[in-house]
């Protein structure tokens, strides 16, 4: 290969490797998909969301963990988005995530945090609460290998008061957790004591619409977006190189 051919080679592969790093390529590494109506308490057809957060002094740690999982490879975690809404009564000054690892449908435990942080909540500001159908984009910079893991959204108030909000569920594109007791999710009243517990409601209280899985219902919303780490996007820029060489060199 001569020398104009080679730094045409190499300019494709900055090329790639810009397109890729702009979230333009492979950004959203999971997704539940929106969030939809169940029945609730045998009343009409609505969204419900989760109570996450602190609503009262016996549940501190009113949380649920969401599986998630991430695909081979190096990750920049850049992006949550999260469908929620603040109910009218509580005032949320912060939204809270915790990523933690997960081993199959086994319940995190004390020891399995990888990483947490909090944003202000800005979507309940002049422009009002979001809907249960909207979401909201939460910056993170974590970074992760391809894998398995939980996710956790809560709200808190920064004045202390007891407050929470409404992580919105029934995602049809979910991780399924099914035990023997039927569709669960792992949630918690106080953690790390006694921790999660797999929750899950009789069909008189939370129901599925006809058409959807009922496997569903402790599906909540969400959405995790990336790209590839650095090195990760260098072994693509070498990969890229020899692919070319390779090419050029057949007949």
């Amino acid at each position: 290969m001569g020398k104009k051919p080679l730094l045409f080679s190499l300019s494709l592969v900055i090329c790639l490797v810009a397109f890729m790093s702009s979230g333009a390529f492979g950004e959203v590494l999971f997704d539940t998909g929106p969030p939809r109506q169940v029945i609730f308490q045998g009343g009409a057809p609505n969204f419900l969301g989760w109570t996450s957060g602190n609503p009262g002094a016996t549940q501190p740690q009113r949380w649920t963990a969401q599986p998630f999982m991430l695909p081979s490879g190096n990750w920049d975690v850049t992006q949550l988005d999260v469908y929620y809404f603040v109910p009218t009564a509580n005032v949320v000054t912060d939204v809270h995530w915790t990523i933690w690892s997960r081993d199959g449908q086994n319940r995190p435990v004390d020891g399995d945090i990888l990483a947490e942080g909090s944003v202000p909540e800005f979507g309940c500001g002049g422009g009002g609460c979001p809907t249960a159908e909207d979401f909201v984009e939460i910056p993170i910079d974590v970074n992760l290998a391809g894998g398995d893991y939980y996710l956790t959204i809560y709200g808190s108030n920064a004045a202390g008061d007891f407050t929470s909000l409404g992580w919105t569920t029934n995602a049809d594109n979910g991780i399924n957790f099914v035990g023997g007791d039927g569709a669960f999710m792992w949630r918690s009243e106080a953690f790390p004591n006694p921790g999660f517990g797999e929750y899950n409601l009789t069909p008189d209280i939370l129901e599925q619409l006809p058409e959807f899985d009922p496997n569903d219902l402790y599906n909540a919303a969400f959405a995790v977006h990336g790209v590839p780490e650095p090195s990760m996007l260098m072994l693509l820029a070498i990969g890229g190189v020899a692919a070319l060489r390779r090419r050029r060199a057949q007949p």
